[in-house]
């Protein structure tokens, strides 16, 4: 599992102006996925902040550097694993 953290600035509310920073992150759990009865409350499991995640066990072992990618090594990996015309 993991998160997108996207930074935005809110100016006004009438008429409604957002400013959206153009980089984001995600930040990844260190456990898989689950929504299995005995994972449910593993908070490694469903919490992808960095200030919970760092307690865990598997942290300083995740093949993710700091559970985090910028949107630049995202974006490479999704043109990686979905190129286009590949099947």
């Amino acid at each position: 599992k993991f998160d997108i953290r996207q930074w935005v600035l809110v100016t006004s509310w009438n008429p409604l102006t957002v400013w959206f920073y153009a980089d984001s992150y995600l930040r990844f759990c260190v456990r898989p996925f689950s929504l299995a009865a005995s994972a449910l409350r593993d908070r490694y499991v469903h919490l992808a902040n960095n200030s919970i995640q760092k307690h865990a066990e598997e942290f300083e072992a995740s093949d993710i550097a700091g559970n985090m990618w910028s949107s630049d090594v995202f974006a490479e990996w999704l043109r990686r694993t979905y190129r286009q015309g590949d099947g």
